[in-house]
């Protein structure tokens, strides 16, 4: 193997020795492109016994003598791989005088998805209970896959140190008592929309569309599925764009029509295919 090795070596020394006089400009030097990628591709090891070898020819070129320390000096340093178990991760992070708290936070993250449910609620639980950054990420993870023993310690967070990720989780998975007894907090970081959009038809409600607005109250009805309000809608559409043409206004420079890209869907849901249309030809007229 090391005979092999050696034969490797020379034949690369050949070339470099070769192209020694395309390394002779200081300022412009003329690299070998042959040269630069056997250097650049041999291990560390075999690179300084090459650059060791050139040098005993006597003065190196400026040019090349820099290749070489360039690339002893870059090449990538190997590291074992690191797998730790998640139960050690997860003492690292818990433990704030570990000093790996961002780096054991970083690891869970990553491999959140291939762990068992035992070992994601483990993730999760310490998460929430956690910096803030993990806190929402772990909001984040409850929102698209809730978890039912996972709603005292959202409330719990929610209360201490609120923030909109776990709002929205909170609105979109909490009962809707919690929901509606702390609508005003809620809202502060969801937005009334969203608040409606949960709280619809729950007894102790009541809509305000003054403040939800014509765009909000398309996209309650519309994620809804309401269609039976759908006559009303057009109705309240008509009233909408009358007043605004009594203003003296032009109908393309209707707010409404800003948020017309973010209401289309609960439209096309209600299956309003005539006032899109409507809509799109005052947009373009």
């Amino acid at each position: 193997m090391r005979a092999k090795q050696e034969r490797c070596i020379s034949q690369i020394l050949q070339v470099v020795r070769d192209a020694i006089p395309a390394f002779e400009g200081v300022d412009k030097p003329q690299k070998s492109v042959i040269a630069e990628a056997l250097l650049a591709s041999l291990p560390e090891d075999d690179l300084r016994e090459v650059y060791d070898a050139i040098r005993l020819l006597g003065n190196v070129p400026y040019g090349l003598d820099r290749r070489f320390k360039w690339l002893l000096k870059s090449r990538p340093v190997k590291r074992p791989a690191i797998n730790e178990p998640i139960l050690d991760l997860l003492k690292m992070y818990i433990d704030k005088k570990s000093r790996k708290v961002e780096y054991a936070r970083g690891q869970l993250m990553r491999r959140y998805e291939g762990q068992s449910y035992v070992h994601q609620h483990g993730i999760l639980r310490a998460f929430l209970s956690g910096d803030r950054k993990a806190c929402d990420w772990a909001a984040r993870r409850l929102r698209d896959d809730w978890r039912e023993p996972f709603a005292e310690l959202i409330v719990r967070r929610l209360e201490s140190s609120p923030s909109k990720d776990l709002a929205l989780t909170a609105v979109l998975h909490l009962p809707e008592d919690y929901v509606l007894q702390h609508q005003d907090t809620l809202c502060q970081y969801v937005g009334y929309p969203l608040i409606c959009y949960r709280l619809l038809d729950v007894t102790g409600f009541t809509l305000d569309e003054g403040k939800l607005g014509i765009p909000g109250l398309f996209y309650v009805m519309g994620r809804r599925g309401r269609v039976d309000k759908v006559e009303y809608l057009q109705r309240k559409l008509d009233e909408y764009i009358h007043s605004f043409e009594a203003a003296g206004g032009s109908l393309k420079d209707i707010p409404f029509l800003e948020g017309f890209d973010r209401i289309l869907p609960a439209m096309s849901k209600l299956g309003m295919k005539d006032d899109i249309i409507r809509l799109y030809k005052i947009q373009n007229q």
